[in-house]
């Protein structure tokens, strides 16, 4: 029992680290107006500073299993005060060449903790409680995205984007220190190449699953980053109002992460990813015509937020039953996937309003989820 506690407060500790990570991820969105107005910069170049985070947090984390011949506790403990540190010098950088190179620092502080919390988690506890401890880490990131957006709202409207920064790096200390004391950790092991992690890659059907990943979060994430253009016609000029608005999407996110498991167990991965994929992407579509009145704002957002975020453990799942022994090293490349698929939303979303208006970022989100779930029925025969 008293060893049962103790893991329950590690994976706590551990859901905080990546509560943490996951605020810093998606912070921004909600005060990218307020961020580029203050850098004297257009919205759309600033939404680059969204993309640089994503694409270098997508981009290190295959490198990240060279660190697993280390033990764990210490990898972790350096990826979240490299967190910090970025977070702190991005709230003090003057110009927004500074604040880029800043944001990188950070999402390689990203990159380090979150692959290697998810591996100790699901190695620290027998493997009955592996989807236990799965989605009690992940609890973290899910409860970030679904406050990520309405909290950077509350920062913009109350105070500065800048004291956001420094309220990211106050969470990231508070979860080293707690990662420290309650956290058990893993010993370290043998030596690993860094092309050790793109292993799983020569099975087609993992590479396939990560492709589609990476395109239907990218039509998730799509309109994130503009959430406040998009719903503007439903919430006004009220930031508060966008505030609750964006705070039923992250509620219905964090539902959705929290009834995944249980819905996977019942209806099985393919059908959860079929399903929630397809209605997802048919409430992007219809955006241009629900966005723009209060009531039918409200019900696309919780649409949306349940169906983005019900989708990581079926998709996790899938990937781990082709190959178990590479369990590890698949969770790796889920992150990688889904990093790869916030970065390059943030480019369409950019081009969008670059060329368009926010009228169209739903539309095309969906067609890029198509693209992502036909993706993932190119080898229908095959059970996951």
């Amino acid at each position: 029992m008293e060893l049962e506690r103790f893991t329950r407060a590690g994976l706590l500790a551990l859901a905080l680290g990546t509560f943490a990570v996951g605020t810093d991820s998606f912070l921004l969105a909600g005060m990218l107006p307020q961020m580029a107005a203050a850098l004297h910069v257009s919205i759309p170049v600033g939404g680059q500073v969204i993309i640089a985070y994503a694409l270098a947090h997508a981009l290190l984390s295959p490198a990240v299993v060279a660190a697993l011949r280390w033990p764990s506790k210490p990898v972790m403990l350096a990826g979240l005060s490299l967190l910090v540190l970025g977070n702190v010098l991005t709230g003090l950088a003057p110009d927004f060449g500074l604040v880029v190179a800043c944001r990188i620092l950070a999402a390689l502080g990203g990159a380090v903790f979150l692959p290697i919390c998810t591996v100790t988690a699901v190695s620290t506890v027998p493997p009955h409680r592996r989807g236990f401890a799965l989605s009690t880490v992940r609890g973290g990131s899910t409860a970030a995205a679904a406050l990520g957006i309405p909290t950077g709202v509350a920062f913009a409207t109350l105070a500065d984007w800048r004291l956001a920064m420094y309220f990211v790096a106050a969470l990231g200390a508070l979860a080293a220190v707690c990662v420290a004391l309650l956290t058990p950790g893993l010993p370290a092991t043998a030596p690993i190449r860094p092309s050790r992690g793109l292993a799983p890659l020569a099975d087609s059907r993992i590479g396939l699953t990560l492709l589609m990943t990476a395109l239907v979060f990218c039509g998730l994430f799509t309109p994130y980053s503009y959430a406040a253009q998009l719903f503007h016609d439903g919430t006004g000029t009220d930031g508060g109002r966008l505030a609750l608005l964006l705070g039923a999407w992250g509620a219905a996110a964090l539902t959705g992460a929290l009834t995944s498991a249980r819905l996977t167990d019942r209806l099985g991965a393919r059908r959860v990813i079929r399903g929630c994929g397809l209605i997802g992407l048919i409430n992007l579509a219809l955006t241009p015509w629900s966005a723009d009145r209060p009531l039918t704002a409200l019900l696309a957002a919780v649409v949306w937020g349940y169906c983005g975020w019900v989708l990581i453990v079926p998709i996790q799942h899938r990937l781990i039953g082709f190959n178990p022994a590479a369990a590890p090293f698949s969770i790796l490349l889920t992150s990688t996937a889904c990093y790869t698929g916030l970065a390059l939303s943030g480019a369409v979303g950019a081009l969008l309003m670059t060329w368009t208006d926010a009228r169209y970022l739903g539309p095309v989100a969906a067609a890029i989820m198509l693209i992502g779930l036909a993706v993932g029925e190119l080898r229908p025969r095959l059970a996951y």
